[in-house]
């Protein structure tokens, strides 16, 4: 089109949006006035603008860099309804998390910030040890004749009172959320989107938010997110041993066991039937091309279901 940037140029901003997503994953809680959340909807116009000029494949066919998970449950948390629609719609490469892309794939490629000007960020390796400023050293300001001079300890000690601060104050500033209790999982729940939570029946899980119809739980590894009140129970009202385990996917297992998984999983029975006599090596072993080829369908959805058992 006349008059419009060549496609590299969109590329490279692109790639510059989901780096700067990361970024504020790791910053997030950590900067004020504006807050890290604020810059998550300033990117987010900035990406909807990007998209709306751009051809509509070019977004899609960005992977590097992936989005950490600090930054995928950041955007879940603050992202508007519109902007939780856009993000969705960009596929796999802005949704999923570094964590659950296969390592072994070497197709996944690496991204480097570039700037025009040829400037490059500097390298953050350790935050170095808080000392006094320059100017301070240089010239220091003269100490009245009535005050005796201070030691490097009491400076020191001084500047620890500076910054410390009531606890009360500290826990108003950060809350954390406090688990209210165990409850156990009825009914398996896949999620659909980057705030719901993946659960299994059998599974037991932390009560972190009751407030709304959908509550907020963490499981064993961390991780969390929102599933139907329904589907949990109170774990002190039933016995955890009376609750039926589901199968499960591994790569011991049998064909027997991979047929039982998938139909646990519910996918349709030409996928149960094409997949249901591999191994879970074989099963678990196969890339998202393949898949999709045997199981044009459900393919893609098969994928994603492997990658939560590698990443479990």
């Amino acid at each position: 089109v006349d008059g419009m940037p060549p496609e590299q140029e969109f590329t490279d901003c692109l790639h510059k949006i989901k780096s700067g997503f990361n970024l504020l994953g790791e910053l997030n809680g950590k900067i004020n006035n504006p807050a890290a959340s604020d810059f998550v909807h300033s990117l987010f116009s900035t990406l909807a603008f990007v998209c709306s000029h751009c051809s509509e494949a070019l977004p899609q066919s960005i992977i590097a860099p992936l989005l950490t998970p600090q930054c995928i449950r950041l955007l879940s948390e603050e992202a508007s309804s519109e902007e939780d629609e856009l993000w969705q719609s960009l596929g796999d490469p802005w949704n999923i998390p570094s964590t659950k892309w296969p390592e072994e794939d070497e197709n996944i490629p690496t991204y480097t910030l570039q700037f025009f000007d040829g400037w490059q960020p500097p390298e953050v390796t350790a935050e170095p040890p808080p000392s006094a400023p320059e100017s301070r050293q240089e010239s220091p300001r003269p100490l009245p004749s009535h005050q005796p001079p201070k030691s490097a300890g009491q400076n020191t000690q001084q500047s620890s009172y500076a910054k410390w601060k009531r606890p009360e104050e500290r826990q108003k500033r950060h809350p954390v959320e406090v688990k209210l209790c165990d409850m156990c999982v009825m009914y398996d729940f896949i999620s659909r989107n980057q705030r719901e939570l993946t659960v299994t029946k059998g599974e037991v899980v932390e009560l972190l938010d009751k407030s709304k119809q959908w509550w907020k739980v963490r499981n064993n590894r961390g991780e969390e997110g929102y599933v139907p009140n329904n589907v949990l129970e109170d774990g002190d009202s039933q016995s955890y041993e009376e609750i039926q385990a589901s199968p499960v996917l591994t790569r011991k297992s049998k064909p027997a066991e991979v047929k039982a998984w998938l139909e646990h999983m519910e996918f349709n029975q030409i996928t149960v039937r094409c997949l249901g006599v591999l191994s879970g090596s074989m099963l678990l072993g196969m890339s998202r091309e393949e898949l999709k080829s045997v199981c044009p369908e459900e393919g893609g959805r098969v994928y994603l279901q492997l990658q939560a058992v590698k990443s479990a």
